[in-house]
């Protein structure tokens, strides 16, 4: 017989229905902005499955006694309505100052209190229901965990190992971004930066917004090259922005304070300025000799540790990078970067174009790369 035939009309279903309201409030906003914001289908999906789940094990809550939590429902004698409206009137003055990420954390976190309340009073009734609920909860963490990478794009930033800049080549894009899907450990590109320098803009927005779809799907960071306005419209992670380019500042105008801004530097000069004008990352190099731009002397190593004494800002090599100069990297890199407690302050981010783009098979050369810069 189920518990609800006895309580009736009490506390706990009061506390159930309310938490189950709350839950599945929270999980339709959250899949809002997964389905409309985002267009990602995958993790729509999955948080529509979430509400599906709970909405099926509050049915059987109620197995026998339909509608029971509805009956139970009181809330002209809640004590905490008042309260509730007195923060809301609150909230509603500052709403000018929330944004979408306000919204989907503040959503995330109510789901995650409402699961909670609804695992605990549930054991008084069915612990097997409490114990799927549970799982819905810790599913509930997950997705929040996978939605903070499209939320805070500069957290993401900082775990980048390889940044891989391509062309609108969608075959090459996937076989650089396919690695994620290997066993081994050797997972493909970070990031991606879509260089394209003769494309009609119409031509380029379509290309940046198939990456952008195949980005999302695989937690790859999308950086657009020089321009601004087609980052802005297919919602990329950022830019990379060169000399020729609109400033930093103005960037971070159009782009917002959470987008990724970096900036090209030869020297320690373009280097300084592009930290103190507000960029992200710079991008220092060449490293070594570079088919991509042959005019340029590979200096980058020389004022490496330049950037070492004065550049707080992560930086990214980049020129000539390969998987058999990778190695003597990496070796630089520790020694100029090495902090007191033998930590190194961040890892090597390097910027590969020609040694994937060129050759043979760009997926397998992913791999290898990745896997020598993981050792």
């Amino acid at each position: 017989m189920n518990k609800f035939c006895d309580i009736r009309c009490s506390s706990v279903a009061r506390i159930i229905d309310v938490n189950a309201n709350r839950s599945k409030e929270a999980l339709r906003v959250i899949e809002d902005y997964a389905r409309f914001v985002l267009d990602n289908e995958s993790l729509s999906v999955e948080l529509r499955n979430i509400r599906h789940n709970l909405t099926e094990i509050i049915k059987k809550l109620e197995s026998g006694n339909p509608n029971l939590l509805i009956r139970a429902r009181n809330v002209q004698d809640d004590i905490g309505k008042d309260g509730f409206t007195k923060a809301h009137e609150l909230t509603s003055k500052r709403v000018n100052e929330l944004n979408v990420k306000d919204i989907v954390i503040a959503n995330f976190k109510r789901l995650e209190e409402a699961l909670r309340s609804l695992v605990e009073y549930t054991k008084t009734i069915s612990i097997q229901s409490s114990n799927k609920l549970e799982v819905l909860r810790f599913k509930a963490y997950e997705l929040e965990q996978e939605v903070s990478f499209y939320l805070f794009p500069k957290r993401a930033f900082e775990k980048v190992r390889l940044y891989v800049l391509v062309n609108s080549n969608m075959n090459l894009v996937k076989d650089v971004i396919k690695g994620w899907a290997c066993p081994e450990g050797a997972r493909g590109a970070d990031a991606i930066q879509l260089r394209e320098k003769s494309m009609s803009d119409n031509k380029l927005l379509k290309a940046a917004l198939e990456i952008r779809k195949l980005t999302l799907a695989h937690k790859v960071l999308f950086i657009m090259n020089d321009r601004v306005d087609i980052a802005y419209l297919a919602n990329a992670d950022g830019v990379h922005l060169g000399e020729d380019d609109i400033s930093i500042r103005d960037a971070r105008k159009i782009l917002g304070a959470d987008k990724i801004i970096g900036a090209t530097s030869h020297n320690i000069e373009e280097a300084i300025q592009a930290q103190r004008d507000g960029a992200d990352y710079i991008s220092v190099g060449p490293m070594f000799s570079s088919p991509t731009k042959p005019h340029l002397k590979p200096e980058g190593l020389k004022y490496l540790k330049e950037v070492a004494k004065k550049i707080k800002i992560p930086y990214v090599a980049i020129g000539g990078i390969n998987e058999k100069n990778i190695p003597s990297l990496l070796k630089l890199h520790k020694e100029y970067f090495l902090l007191p407690g033998r930590q190194v302050k961040y890892p090597l981010k390097t910027a590969i174009s020609s040694g994937i783009i060129n050759c043979i098979d760009p997926f397998q050369a992913t791999k290898k790369i990745k896997r020598v810069l993981n050792n």
